[in-house]
């Protein structure tokens, strides 16, 4: 499992200091390429060098609390389960206080791999699954 913290910004949130919807996704964006580069897996070489990529191709979210204006988030990811050429992250997003947890939202991830040049799955290759299945 990896965590990844952000600040809320202002650009983040409606005039009430309310985190929008859409935002969430791009704090989970961020961690989950975060938590694959820590991996190993260089999505950098993968699409420049094996014109090869993730993409989103299934999401499931469940909004819990609303977060603020200023507040740390701490997005946590993990790899559920590996298929020939997906796999499946979950996701949490929470704001850590002094004494206590506020858990923000929740997300079931599939992530698949594409070949860029045909936009259709290919196989995970072994490297990536054994950096994967290590940590997951």
């Amino acid at each position: 499992m990896s965590v990844a913290s952000f600040e809320v910004f202002l650009e983040d949130v409606d005039a009430l200091g309310i985190v929008y919807h859409s935002r969430y996704l791009q704090f989970l964006e961020r961690a989950r390429v975060i938590f694959l580069r820590d991996l190993g897996v260089d999505h950098h070489s993968m699409i420049n060098d094996f014109k090869k990529a993730f993409v989103v191709s299934k999401m499931a979210i469940d909004f819990v609390k609303p977060a603020f204006l200023s507040e740390s988030l701490n997005v946590s990811s993990k790899i559920l389960k590996v298929g020939m050429a997906s796999m499946i992250c979950q996701q949490e997003i929470y704001v850590d206080k002094e004494y206590s947890s506020r858990l923000i939202m929740t997300a079931e991830v599939k992530l698949a791999l594409i070949d860029l040049q045909t936009y259709k799955p290919v196989q995970l290759s072994q490297d990536i699954v054994q950096k994967i299945q290590f940590i997951g």
